[in-house]
C-alpha cells in the first residue's frame, strides 16, 4: 500500500490490485516507462511487474457463421456483455468446431486454486469427449485485454481441480470483438495461440438437422 502511494495509486481492494491492473487498466507512467505492461500473479499473495503477458488476436484469422436457435422470451434476456457471449457458445457448436470434437459443458464460474499460484475463478469449463481432456475458458470484453498469466493460474487450479496431467487440459481464450462476434483462441503448453478463428452469431428461429451437426 505503502508502495502504491508513492506512485499516486490508490487501492481500495486488494484483492483487486493485480486484476485491475492486469486486464482493465494501464499501470501508472512511472513504471510502464520502466518497461512493464502489467502486474501478474506468482504466487499466493505474491505479484509481480511484467513486461509481457497480453494473448494479442493474430490478425487476418478466419471467419464462421454460427447459427444459434434460443426461444424469443430467452433471447430477450441475453445480454451482449461476456456472459451473454458465454451463454451463446455454450448454445452452439463453437468450442467443438475449434478443438475438433465434441465437448460438454461442465460449469461455470470455477473457484479453484493451485499449490504454487493461490485462488482462481474459471469464466467455463468443459470435457472433450473423445480425448477426455478439461477444457478451460477465459472471456474478455472488447476493452478488456486476455492475461497470459491467469489464464495459466486457471489451468494449474484446473489440473489440481480435476487431478489431471497437464496435457490433459486444453485453454481457451474468447476475445468479445462487439456484438455478436468473437474471437476464439486455441492455446498450447505455453500459452501461445495455436488456432483462432472469429466467429460471428446469427439467431436463427429453427435449425435444421444440418445446422445442429454442425
Amino acid at each position: 500500500m505503502t508502495c502504491a502511494a508513492s506512485v499516486g495509486v490508490v487501492i481500495k481492494n486488494l484483492g483487486d490490485f493485480a486484476y485491475y491492473y492486469g486486464k482493465r487498466h494501464a499501470l501508472p507512467g512511472v513504471v510502464v516507462r520502466a518497461g512493464f505492461v502489467g502486474v501478474a500473479v506468482v504466487g499466493h499473495s505474491a505479484y509481480a511487474f511484467v513486461r509481457s503477458d497480453v494473448i494479442d488476436v493474430p490478425q487476418n484469422l478466419p471467419e464462421q457463421e454460427v447459427r444459434i436457435a434460443l426461444p424469443r422470451q430467452v433471447r430477450r434476456f441475453i445480454t451482449d456483455d461476456e456472459q451473454g457471449v458465454l451463454v451463446r457458445v455454450r448454445g452452439s457448436n463453437l468450442l467443438g468446431d475449434l478443438l475438433g470434437e465434441r465437448v460438454f459443458h461442465l460449469q461455470s464460474h470455477l473457484r479453484t486454486e493451485s499449490k504454487d499460484l493461490g485462488q482462481v475463478e474459471i469464466d467455463d469449463v468443459y470435457v472433450t469427449e473423445k480425448t477426455e481432456r478439461i477444457c478451460t475458458v477465459e472471456a474478455a470484453e472488447p476493452t478488456a485485454k486476455l492475461i497470459r498469466s491467469q489464464i495459466r493460474r486457471q489451468v494449474a487450479g484446473a489440473r489440481r481441480r480435476f487431478g489431471v496431467s497437464a496435457d490433459k487440459v486444453v485453454a481457451v481464450a474468447i476475445q468479445i470483438l462487439g456484438p455478436g462476434k468473437i474471437a476464439a483462441l486455441r492455446l498450447d503448453g505455453d500459452f501461445a495461440v495455436t488456432k483462432g478463428k472469429v466467429y460471428r452469431f446469427k439467431e436463427v428461429t429453427r435449425l435444421t438437422k444440418r445446422d445442429s451437426a454442425g
